[in-house]
């Protein structure tokens, strides 16, 4: 199985790799290292005397019982894109708000922006939890517009510490760090009802939430590859991420044809039902599903990646689900928005709601010049101390990366590249005059221990937004807000991984 997304690795000609056929993730069998430098979770074996003995970790969830818990019902309204609020008897639990604006440096936008209703629970709510560290779920400029920096924020326990150091740093340190699988007890006035966080069976800094009282199991699925493997409970309401397409692979990777990036998406955008949700949905067996974490579009600026970027729709995710399970019914919260379960019962319907904004060009607008600021150019000072921060970063590799800051089409450099070698021997950086032309840029490199090469053309203002907030670097190649070119043409995991989860970069351009 790939660690990746649970994909069958199949064995390929050469007999010295094998490649998933999800996202061609390759593997070196006689390293267990991918090509992109992530390598395969092993097992522990035993040599007995006539066999081999392999030691796996027991994911499945021990037979948990919930007679001591809450009788009452569960009253569950969804609010935006990956955020529902909870309510049992006196407490309310609101999962990942993001309410206002973008996320990933002005790449995403809400299709259906939360309504006044909606804030006034999140402003009310006891409890937040928040799964992991990308911005459509902890979202700081919602955080802090709405949510009490004493408000209880549930996190899980990353060995990374990335939501936890995001949180810290502005100000929401009332923060309830919990492990995994550890059942979590929240009081109310009548009794208790249970949480429990599931980890991301990638091993990447991600999560899942299982909600429980006496009669009734809810699962938040979130955005999580394999949660706990797949070994999951049996649930009754489901909430599922749906979409695709959030990610600025392959549409700003300039390796691939236009033809290839389109083969590529709708490869990904079914395996998001025929490999995802079937599996989820296969292993927690609920009575209702409902499609969530999956409400987004990109702005007019990024209009071609939008025309490639095709997602399912919520009525798509329905009828999958409904023609597969033939016991389960599907519920499009944009049409049903509220829900009453109690005794493995829904009774579900819309709720009128207040619109708290819409979004045009002018909201648009507003928001990317106010996340990047009065940004008139970036100068070579900038670029040395970003360079001196990176090259004191605790990350190494046999890596070179140039940053190049372009105009808003990408068309033009704005100024001069950064190159940076992330390598032991030849550790440094350096800013060369160049033309927006890879071949150019390569030939200025001079790479003679034949680093591995990324090239990241990236928007010099959300360059600039993001550094001055120390943002995960994850934000900005999501949000199609750099254009890659790579050699080889592989995702650089430990790269990525490190200054998304590990260390952030935080640069402020006028000092």
């Amino acid at each position: 199985m790939c660690d990746h997304n649970g994909g069958t690795l199949s064995i390929d000609k050469n007999k010295k790799t094998a490649t998933c056929p999800l996202h061609k993730w390759t593997l070196n069998l006689h390293k267990a290292i991918y090509e992109n430098s992530c390598p395969k979770i092993p097992f522990k074996v035993n040599e007995l005397e006539n066999h081999l003995e392999v030691e796996r970790f027991n994911y499945e969830f021990n037979d948990r019982n919930t007679e001591e818990l809450i009788d009452e019902k569960f009253e569950i309204d969804f609010n935006a894109h990956a955020s529902i609020t909870v309510k049992i008897d006196n407490i309310k639990l609101t999962s990942d708000p993001w309410f206002i604006g973008s996320c990933f440096a002005t790449g995403w936008w809400h299709t259906n922006p939360p309504s006044e209703e909606a804030i006034k629970r999140l402003q009310e709510s006891d409890y937040i939890y928040i799964s992991h560290n990308h911005p459509d779920h902890l979202h700081i400029p919602s955080l802090e517009k709405y949510v009490k920096k004493n408000t209880p924020i549930i996190v899980p326990n990353f060995e990374s510490k990335s939501v936890e150091k995001i949180l810290s740093n502005y100000g929401f340190n009332n923060l309830i760090i919990t492990d995994f699988l550890r059942e979590l007890d929240i009081e109310t006035s009548k009794g208790k009802f249970r949480l429990v966080i599931v980890k991301s069976g990638d091993d990447r800094d991600d999560s899942s939430l299982l909600i429980a009282n006496k009669y009734n199991k809810i699962f938040l699925g979130v955005d999580t590859n394999m949660p706990n493997k797949w070994m999951l409970p049996k649930v009754d309401l489901l909430f599922t991420a749906f979409a695709g397409g959030a990610s600025g692979f392959p549409s700003r990777i300039e390796n691939f044809s236009h033809s290839k990036k389109i083969e590529i998406t709708e490869s990904n955008r079914l395996s998001v039902l025929n490999n995802h949700v079937k599996k989820l949905v296969s292993v927690t067996k609920p009575k209702y599903v409902v499609p969530y974490a999956g409400y987004f579009t990109e702005a007019s600026r990024d209009i071609e990646v939008k025309k490639i970027n095709r997602k399912n729709s919520p009525e798509e995710l329905i009828t999958y689900i409904e023609s597969e399970f033939n016991y389960i019914k599907g519920i499009n919260p944009l049409e049903t928005s509220h829900f009453c379960l109690y005794k493995k019962e829904l009774t579900a319907g819309l709720v009128n709601e207040t619109p708290s904004y819409f979004i045009d060009d002018d909201y648009i607008n507003d928001e990317i010049i106010k996340f990047s600021g009065d940004v008139c150019e970036i100068k070579d000072l900038y670029l040395h101390d970003l360079g001196k921060t990176f090259i004191a970063s605790n990350f190494q590799d046999n890596l070179t990366v140039v940053f190049l800051p372009s105009s808003d089409d990408f068309n033009n450099l704005v100024c001069k590249g950064l190159v940076i070698d992330f390598s032991i021997a030849n550790r440094d950086y350096k800013l060369i005059e160049c033309e927006n032309n890879n071949d150019e840029i390569i030939s200025k490199i001079k790479n003679p221990h034949k680093n591995n090469i990324e090239l990241l053309y990236v928007r010099a203002s959300s360059l600039i937004g993001a550094f001055n907030r120390g943002l995960p670097l994850e934000d900005l190649s999501i949000g199609f807000q750099i254009k890659m070119f790579r050699i080889p043409n592989v995702y650089n995991f430990k790269f990525w991984n490190h200054f998304t989860n590990i260390e952030f970069i935080n640069l402020t351009l006028f000092k």
